[in-house]
């Protein structure tokens, strides 16, 4: 899908975060491009968790704006902003245990199925046909994350990897136009990793921007367009992921500087 690569897709505009008498983001400007996979890095604590809830309306900031595809989404719920295709994962796997991975991507849907509660009440063919429209929609995702050999797997019998390749394919049943991971790769094996990116890499060619949260530097290095990297609640560096990891205040703040 083509895409125009020099589109802003998500702007932060000063963004900042009081809790108390600690500032846990400070005056961050960070734009994610209509297509690119954007890393953002930084040691524990630095503050990622936190914009992650800022642009998804869990959190509201203290100053400063979110902006999606040149709207103000700064105070909206965060079910709106789902609702206008900014999307997230988190960090636990956010599933339903004990349902099939089908009704799980089901469930994820939801927001788009647009079918109504009478027409729950008396099924009649049209809503019938929303319904085959919903579940042909499911099983497409499901092939897509390639997990169709595990579709009527209970969701707690998963492994890991697959678990977490589940809550990206939940994520994607919301039809996201920009996807935000939050540690995507976390506790997989290496075999798991390379899944991860390869499904990562898809959803970039189906027109959908990424902005991921990472430890692993490996995968963030091996996945990401351009990385911000934050200390301390402000950004100290942005670039490609060559540039990063030649730039001297992001080895001293987080990769680590050699005795």
């Amino acid at each position: 899908m083509k895409t125009d690569k020099n589109k802003k897709i998500l702007e932060l505009a000063g963004l900042t975060k009081v809790f108390g008498g600690l500032v846990a983001v400070q005056g961050l400007d960070l734009e994610v491009k209509t297509g690119e996979i954007m890393g953002l890095i930084g040691p524990n604590g630095a503050g990622k968790t936190t914009v992650f809830n800022l642009t998804s309306g869990v959190l509201m900031p203290t100053e400063g704006k979110v902006l999606f595809n040149g709207e103000d989404i700064t105070h909206l719920k965060p079910d709106r902003i789902a609702q206008k295709g900014l999307v997230r994962t988190f960090q636990a796997n956010t599933l339903f245990p004990e349902f099939t991975v089908m009704e799980n991507v089901l469930l994820g849907c939801h927001l788009q199925a647009d079918i109504g509660f009478f027409e729950d009440l008396f099924p009649l063919a049209s809503s019938r046909k929303k319904r085959d429209r919903v579940d042909e929609k499911a099983m497409d995702i499901i092939n897509f994350a390639g997990m169709h050999d595990y579709r009527r797997e209970t969701a707690k019998n998963l492994a890991h990897g697959y678990q977490r390749l589940l809550g990206v394919a939940i994520a994607l049943a919301a039809k996201p136009r920009l996807l935000m991971l939050d540690e995507p790769v976390s506790g997989m094996n290496a075999e798991e990793k390379t899944t991860m990116m390869e499904l990562i890499f898809r959803v970039r060619e189906q027109g959908i921007s990424v902005l991921v949260v990472e430890h692993d530097m490996r995968v963030v290095m091996g996945l990401c367009d351009r990385i911000a990297v934050l200390n301390f609640g402000r950004k100290i560096a942005q670039g490609t992921p060559s540039e990063i990891q030649n730039n001297k205040d992001v080895i001293e703040a987080y990769l680590g500087v050699d005795e």
